[in-house]
């Protein structure tokens, strides 16, 4: 393993306390920026720990929006990191993360037939550690919903949308 970076933190006439410095970080996408009522969603979502120091206990937090249902998620772990390879349902997950860890998770769900409001979706880690950039600490995905036509199949009315008029 390499040689840890620290913030060195200054309590009393010349004693410092290291703290150890982590940076955990975490990219979230569905590819996409409309999504169409019906229709099937997928985003990925990786989780890594590029710090300098392992994070045992980080939270993996992600809670879909109204506009999305039958939420299943998958995940494979990288580095040596620690987490539950599946589940369904919003993302609550304690992950260990050493460091030079990745976890990808691969979302699933589809749009609601009735979908009117774009929407906006976060995912996020949070650890107890100092963070050398805690900026990367969530990532946010926004959709624009488009309306499918009635009797039209929810794929044809995407792939129209983003072909643009002809």
């Amino acid at each position: 393993m390499g040689v840890a970076s620290y913030n060195a933190v200054t309590c009393f006439d010349n004693v410092h306390i290291e703290i150890p410095e982590a940076d955990l970080s975490i990219i979230k996408t569905d590819s996409a920026v409309v999504a169409v009522q019906g229709a099937p969603i997928t985003y990925t979502i990786t989780a890594s720990n590029d710090g300098s120091v392992d994070v045992p206990t980080a939270l993996i937090e992600d809670v879909f929006p109204d506009q999305l249902e039958n939420i299943s998620w998958t995940a494979v772990a990288y580095g040596g990191a620690i987490a539950n390879l599946s589940g369904t349902g919003s993302l609550n997950e304690t992950v260990n993360m050493p460091v030079g860890s990745t976890i990808v998770y691969t979302v699933t769900g589809n749009v609601t037939a009735d979908a009117r409001d774009n929407f906006t979706n976060t995912a996020k880690i949070i650890h107890l550690y100092t963070d050398a950039t805690p900026v990367n600490n969530r990532s946010v995905d926004s959709d624009v919903i488009v309306l499918a036509a009635e009797g039209e199949r929810a794929s044809s009315a995407r792939d129209k949308h983003l072909q643009g008029p002809i």
